[in-house]
């Protein structure tokens, strides 16, 4: 009796793991975790972006090529965010919206690589880490990342 029950426990836990990894559409994210985090990078690239623009006007960058440099990667960023969440909300698979993630990563990196002329430690980097994380956050979810 107690292995049938123990036979019968085990084929219910293994029937809703089959449930629940045909639920996800890649390996460790649903398309909705996806989604939301889509959301909220496009969310933190909007006040970023506002921010960034912000500051420089106020410093000693203001009118400089570097700070004309720096609006431009951000633009850029915000702009590969918004082409990933329209075809993100058009497709069903997020295989189809791989390339616009990796669009995505390659512009923060632009971004950071722009942010290099800033100083450590100021209002723009301390804005830039939490998008930067929702950033590196989607790019696992891609599996776009080498996350050790």
């Amino acid at each position: 009796m107690k292995q049938g029950v123990t036979v019968a426990a085990m084929l219910v836990l293994a029937t809703l793991g089959l449930a629940t990894a045909h639920a996800r559409d890649g390996d460790d994210y649903s398309r909705k975790e996806v989604g939301k985090m889509i959301g909220r990078a496009e969310e933190k690239c909007d006040e970023f972006k506002k921010l960034t623009e912000k500051e420089l006007t106020q410093s000693i960058l203001e009118g400089t090529r570097i700070a004309d440099n720096i609006n431009r990667e951000v633009q850029k960023l915000d702009d590969a965010i918004d082409r990933l969440k329209k075809k993100f909300d058009r497709d069903d698979k997020l295989k189809e919206t791989r390339d616009e993630a990796a669009d995505v990563l390659g512009a923060a990196k632009a971004v950071e690589r722009a942010l290099e002329d800033v100083k450590r430690g100021s209002n723009i980097w301390e804005e830039w880490k939490p998008l930067k994380k929702e950033i590196e956050t989607l790019a696992e979810a891609y599996e776009l990342s080498k996350k050790k």
